[in-house]
């Protein structure tokens, strides 16, 4: 087999694949964003992750089960640990179109689809440079503050917080209702 081009090569830092049981990552970011397609308005969270080369990357089981559209690659990507090492489940095959918003932030994301662990989103090196995000690693803060961000994204700048500690027992609760096959409820029908 032949040496992947380097464009083609994409990776992930470690933290992609954690499985949070130990709670939030303590030195990245962490935030609280929507997901939306055509047909759904999914509250998440996504992993700023400043090893990743990808733009974003969503976790597999997460996009099918919201059914966003998948779209095949001509050629399936190589996906790699920081270190180098191939990822247990394989290159990477298909890509999604969906909405995100961060706070105030919103845009429009092709994101790559492969396994990922605790985290459903994974934003990457190229979604920091494309948006000049300011990040403060001491508050787990955001600020969407860039010429291209307040021309595209907001309408003035925009500030997100980091989740803290109480994501992992929100998520193992969530996942247990999704898997028992419960409604899980939104604000809406909840107030």
């Amino acid at each position: 087999m032949g040496q992947e081009s380097p464009s083609s090569l994409l990776s992930l830092s470690g933290l992609s694949f954690d499985h949070m049981e130990n709670g939030v990552e303590a030195n990245h970011p962490v935030m609280a964003c929507t997901i939306v397609d055509n047909y759904n308005e999914i509250r998440s969270h996504a992993l700023i992750d400043s090893g990743a080369t990808g733009y974003e990357f969503i976790d597999k089981a997460f996009a099918k089960r919201y059914n966003f559209p998948l779209f095949e690659l001509q050629e399936p990507r190589p996906l790699t640990v920081i270190d180098g090492r191939p990822v247990s489940s394989g290159a990477i095959t298909h890509m999604t179109k969906i909405g995100l918003s961060i706070n105030n932030h919103h845009e429009m994301i092709l994101a790559f689809v492969t396994t990922l662990e605790g985290y459903h989103l994974t934003l990457g090196i190229p979604w920091l440079t494309h948006h000049n995000v300011k990040i403060d690693f001491a508050s787990k803060s955001l600020t969407f503050e860039s010429e291209y961000c307040l021309k595209n994204c907001v309408n003035d700048v925009t500030m997100a917080y980091g989740i803290k500690e109480e994501l992992p027992h929100f998520l193992r609760a969530y996942s247990a209702q999704c898997a028992l096959g419960h409604k899980v409820l939104n604000n809406d029908e909840v107030l």
